[in-house]
């Protein structure tokens, strides 16, 4: 199913999943073409707790790669629900 494309033009690159303090946090990644540019999409799914999750969505061109791809990573990695 890696680097699967679908019909609208998105092309799976990566999936998974990893632990951050416990958190189980599943992943996609992917390319689009928009406009003619190459644009990157990232999804995640943070587990909370039981019945709560946060979702986080990138979305940025290949040239921008070295910026956006790390911040994200780090948004995602240190994520919180507040009460």
């Amino acid at each position: 199913m890696e680097n699967e494309k679908k019909k609208d033009g998105y092309k799976k690159k990566s999936q998974g999943s990893y632990a951050v303090d416990g958190r189980r946090i599943i992943f996609e990644k992917g390319q689009i073409k928009k406009n003619g540019k190459k644009m990157l999409l990232e999804m995640f799914a943070i587990e909370c707790q039981p019945k709560t999750s946060i979702f986080i969505t990138g979305v940025y061109s290949v040239e921008h790669s070295e910026i956006f791809e790390e911040k994200i990573k780090r948004s995602v990695d240190t994520a919180k629900l507040s009460k």
